[in-house]
């Protein structure tokens, strides 16, 4: 380990704020951030600061503040990134203009240096990369855990008020499937109403397919098994505005009409069980 690294590491550290002022100028070129807000730039320079130091923290035989900080920065600095929409691709062009820059200032220490051997200004130049290695992978690997985190969330919002039931009595309510309906987001429903009826104590439930377009017969076969579960429950399921180019994919696929209630509207289905007048 060179003996010159501790000398290294606080020289680094005094230029932080050189380097947190090319950082901000690296990423204002690369990305559009808000710039008129005092506090806000402030934030962003003081971030770039503690980076530095996490950096340069990496020269030293011991590293115990890279190991304290990490994670603490890469789960702060991550989520603020994804909060202001910052694709990926902008943090690793930045990181190789900065990584420029150490280079830049390691030629700067070996003037302050003299004696700084070339030896070990690979040895650094090394530390710094593998700094950069363990960094942005970290971060890659956290951004890809918040990323998902967050889709995962967004696509269990989207199939929640993709099967909205709506209850019109006590025990009597409406599953109005509008828009398109896949494979994926028939076996969500598949999943999710059967739940939501029995936590609701609903016992009949109307299926409403006006507002859907035509479905596939592996949705129509979905939708059917629905009514299967339903009926395992004690809940009397039935269909409602079923077009005739569903009802015929239904017949291709061999799906038995013969037990299933269906109506040519939601109201004509209300009005004949007399849940309406």
């Amino acid at each position: 380990m060179s003996n010159k690294r501790p000398e290294l590491y606080d020289y680094l550290i005094e230029k932080g704020p050189v380097i947190a002022k090319k950082w901000s100028e690296f990423m204002s070129d690369a990305y559009t951030e808000p710039r008129n807000d005092p506090a806000y730039q402030e934030q962003l320079y003081q971030e770039y600061l503690q980076t530095n130091q996490l950096f340069a923290s990496y020269l030293l035989s011991e590293k115990e503040f890279f190991k304290q900080n990490f994670d603490k920065w890469s789960k702060k600095i991550v989520e603020q990134r994804i909060s202001n929409n910052m694709p990926i691709t902008i943090i690793y062009i930045v990181a190789s203009k900065i990584r420029i820059t150490y280079m830049e200032m390691m030629k700067e220490y070996k003037k302050t240096y003299p004696d700084f051997t070339v030896e070990e200004a690979l040895n650094a130049t090394i530390a710094i990369d593998e700094a950069f290695g363990v960094l942005t992978s970290h971060y890659t690997q956290r951004y890809q855990e918040v990323m998902t985190y967050r889709l995962d969330a967004q696509m269990n919002l989207i199939t929640e008020l993709g099967t909205p039931i709506i209850p019109i009595t006590k025990h009597v309510a409406i599953l109005p499937l509008v828009g398109g309906i896949d494979t994926f987001r028939a076996r969500k429903i598949k999943e999710i109403v059967p739940q939501k009826c029995v936590d609701t104590e609903i016992e009949i439930l109307y299926i409403d397919l006006s507002d859907s377009p035509a479905l596939d017969s592996v949705v129509a076969e979905e939708l059917f098994e629905l009514m299967k579960i339903l009926e395992l429950l004690g809940i009397q399921s039935m269909f409602s505005g079923i077009r005739p180019e569903v009802a015929q994919s239904a017949i291709q696929v061999g799906l038995d009409f013969n037990h299933i209630k269906s109506y040519s509207s939601l109201s004509v289905a209300l009005r004949e069980n007399r849940v309406i007048r």
